[in-house]
């Protein structure tokens, strides 16, 4: 880290003398490893996850479009982060899809990134303009290096079932104008 003459900073943590009294303890030897350890498979194996994963998602994507109705894909086509997908199911709560989907050993989340673990909407939801009862349909889909072939199959076995028989149970209204 760089710091100009003058700025002043204080330490995150007291009590030892390294790097003039603004770092105290051990460096993180195990954190250092792995990262070094991180940089070199993606070094090494990165492009080719990257393609592989994209088209895993875009698998998922479009097995979910052909056969679940009443679904929006939140996304740009194009400038998004491939390997994850979030879709708004209209007349459920992601909550319940994300109970169900767990019972069959899909683990997805609800909402964005952004707010996971908040109990209001989504602020990405909401900027891209969905509606409150909307954004609480929404379920994210991420996918990474270990995912195959196989779990996008599961999913896509699966998820259509799930949103058929909630969709029978649910009082809520499937408004896709959104």
């Amino acid at each position: 880290m760089y710091i100009r003459k003058g700025t002043s900073i204080s330490p995150l943590i007291y009590g030892g003398h390294q790097e003039r009294e603004m770092r105290a303890g051990t460096e993180n030897t195990a954190g250092i490893i792995g990262l070094g350890e991180a940089v070199r498979i993606i070094k090494e194996r990165g492009d080719k996850d990257k393609k592989r994963i994209n088209k895993l998602a875009e698998k998922l994507k479009r097995g979910i479009e052909a056969n679940i109705p009443k679904v929006k894909f939140n996304g740009h086509e194009k400038k998004r982060i491939k390997g994850t997908l979030n879709f708004a199911f209209f007349g459920l709560e992601a909550e319940a899809i994300l109970l169900a989907l767990a019972t069959k050993g899909i683990y997805v989340s609800t909402g964005s990134a952004c707010s996971e673990g908040a109990e209001d909407i989504s602020h990405v939801l909401d900027s891209i303009g969905l509606k409150p009862e909307v954004a609480r349909s929404c379920v994210r889909f991420s996918l990474g290096r270990f995912n195959t072939e196989e779990d996008i199959d599961l999913v896509l076995k699966e998820l259509p079932d799930v949103v058929k028989k909630l969709r029978e149970i649910s009082a809520l209204d499937i408004d896709e104008d959104d």
